[in-house]
């Protein structure tokens, strides 16, 4: 009878062992996915807004992707406070990255909502190089963008942008132009690197100089159409 006492008493403490070990070892694990969820969530936010304006960044300015990994990490946060996360500074951290996660998604959600039928959808349909650098550092990009059946006009955009890899960067930009379906209006005929400026001649016939600064990769000026007439004027770049 005492050594079957004594075996029982064993058996119980061995389990009461691995119970512990287990829930210790599950708020590990909940304080380590916390920690990477936190760091994660807010490089992600870095990333987001992106100020050094990297090209290979940009898809996460997409509403899409914007959506699907604030949702990932609303999900990974709440599976870490139920793997048995206890410690009150990782649960309030993944508490936080749990609702804003989510509110950020909602107003994706809701901008989409409200503006899907109100406004026409644009995409991009092509992209080409309209000019490069006498060094080859740098190029103009230009992208036509076409509307849905709602749509009444067309547009496209140009941009300077570094040939650096990953490093590459976009500048604001360069020349933003409205065209009507039935009537093109005026359009840029040729693009070249001057003196410290991108020098652009439009249909109109006239001659446009547009600073840039080559260690920025930035303009500080840019073309737009000024009226429903189509008629260009170059100015500062608009105020986000």
């Amino acid at each position: 009878m005492l050594e079957a006492k004594e075996t029982l008493t064993r058996l119980a403490r061995a389990l009461m062992n691995a119970v512990m070990h287990e829930r210790r070892g599950r708020r590990r694990a909940g304080c380590a996915l916390a920690a990477v969820l936190v760091v994660g969530w807010a490089l992600v936010q870095a990333a987001w807004l992106n100020p050094t304006r990297l090209l290979v960044l940009e898809p996460l300015s997409n509403e899409t992707v914007t959506l699907a990994i604030h949702a990932a990490a609303a999900a990974l946060a709440v599976a870490a406070m139920l793997v048995g996360l206890r410690r009150p500074l990782a649960l309030s951290l993944s508490t936080v990255v749990v609702s804003l996660s989510l509110l950020v998604a909602g107003v994706v959600v809701v901008n989409r909502h409200l503006y899907s039928d109100a406004e026409p959808g644009f995409r991009q349909t092509s992209e080409a190089v309209a000019a490069t650098s006498p060094d080859g550092r740098f190029e103009v990009v230009t992208t036509v963008h076409r509307g849905d059946g709602d749509a009444d006009f067309w547009y496209e955009e140009y941009h300077v942008e570094s040939r650096a890899g990953l490093w590459s960067r976009r500048s604001d930009f360069l020349a933003v132009l409205h065209h009507p379906l039935g009537d093109g209006g005026p359009r840029v005929g040729s693009v070249r690197f001057g003196d410290g400026a991108v020098e652009l001649s439009t249909s109109d016939g006239r001659q446009w100089t547009i600073p840039f600064d080559p260690d920025e990769v930035q303009v500080s000026e840019w073309l737009s159409m000024c009226d429903d007439g189509g008629t260009l004027c170059q100015g500062p770049l608009p105020v986000e």
